[in-house]
């Protein structure tokens, strides 16, 4: 498929005959599935990954704001503590809720 990708004019009609030409010369490649019991870790792996990122941008973000504003520095740990203090005082009544929402 990289053979596609990289020419210069591209229409089906040229995408078309370049897979035919790959398809008769044993060149296409064949597709992989993944197998059935890997994927739910590597579907938790992503997740995980995703959120490990998403932390990692929101830290650069917190420490970058406030050295804009001319604040006294902050490493990652100091980040991440101030973050959890902001966001605890916003997650706690809703927790409050929800728990006294559950029967027990």
């Amino acid at each position: 498929m990289k053979a596609i990708h990289g020419g210069k004019s591209k229409n089906d009609r040229i995408d078309a005959a370049k897979i035919a030409g790959l398809l008769r010369g044993g060149m296409f490649p064949m597709a992989y599935v993944y197998p059935r019991a890997k994927r739910a870790t590597r579907d938790l792996l992503r997740r995980r990954c995703f959120f490990v990122n998403q932390r990692s941008q929101l830290i650069a973000h917190v420490v970058n704001t406030n050295s804009q504003y001319n604040h006294p520095p902050l490493t990652a740990r100091s980040a991440i503590r101030a973050i959890a203090r902001k966001t605890s005082r916003t997650v706690s009544p809703i927790r409050r809720l929800s728990s006294a929402s559950v029967p027990t």
